[in-house]
């Protein structure tokens, strides 16, 4: 394994601009300090350099660029990690979750059998009303992957939810099938199967739970997180989604349990 195998640092970034609703997902690249917490990161045109530490456990960096512990998720002196990320560029301002962790090498994916982790989840939904205003729901629960290497597609599924601000979701679990295992990705740009069901087991959109099929467009950007003893295989998951349609926008965070 080289130096820079067993160092880069890959992760996500689901990007808002704070005047809209939309999103903007990111695969990250970067480069770790010597405690393996992040020193520069780098997502489509931007690069946010000389990360430097804060007292309260955040980090400071070039384009007035914040990030911090997010809150619901484990607090962490190592990677991966899930984090808040601000910045501002062009005189815009940019927000929106990170996860970030040390990056398997290509040798290190199994090429055959399966890996399955769980952990926490964050969602948000935002539907957009008749009047103009936006209705905003957030909730938490638990995720389930099973990540085939030798078929090359992995099923992600999210229950247990449970409402931590606003109106309940309208819906009761989520699953996501037919993923692609690209490396150490495992990603959807418009791909895979969605099925939204409510508790009575009723299929439904995310954002209306009506007959009506209303058209979305989604991605979803994950990761698998080097072992801590390695060269091995895999041992933490975690990544981003967003479902985004005229109506509305669905979007989660997510990170395994048995990450450090």
């Amino acid at each position: 394994m080289t130096k820079l195998e067993g160092k880069r640092l890959i992760g996500a970034y689901l990007r808002q601009v704070t005047v809209t609703e939309g999103y903007d997902m990111f695969s990250i690249t970067g480069v770790p300090r010597n405690s393996g917490l992040p020193r520069n990161l780098n997502f489509d045109d931007s690069k946010i350099r000389r990360l430097s530490q804060l007292s309260e456990g955040g980090f400071s960096g070039s384009r007035r660029s914040t990030i911090t512990p997010r809150a619901g998720f484990p607090k962490s002196d190592t990677l991966p990690a899930v984090y808040d990320m601000t910045y501002r560029a062009e005189r815009i301002d940019y927000a929106g979750p990170l996860v970030v962790g040390t990056s398997a090498a290509g040798f290190e994916i199994p090429t055959t059998g399966r890996a399955l982790y769980s952990g926490p989840v964050q969602l948000s939904l935002n539907l957009f009303l008749e009047d103009g205003t936006v209705e905003s729901s957030a909730a938490q629960g638990r995720f389930n992957a099973d990540i085939g290497y030798g078929s090359g597609r992995a099923l992600f599924s999210i229950s247990a939810l449970e409402t931590t601000d606003g109106n309940a979701l309208p819906f009761e679990s989520l699953t996501w099938a037919n993923l692609g295992v690209c490396g150490t990705r495992v990603v959807s740009s418009g791909q895979g199967n969605i099925k939204v069901v409510t508790e009575e087991g009723r299929k439904v959109s995310p954002f209306i739970t009506g007959r009506s099929v209303v058209p979305a467009r989604s991605n979803f950007e994950s990761m698998q997180f080097a072992n801590q003893d390695r060269p091995a295989p895999p041992e933490a998951f975690g990544g981003i989604f967003s479902i985004e349609s005229d109506v509305g926008t669905l979007s989660a965070v997510f990170l395994s349990d048995n990450s450090p």
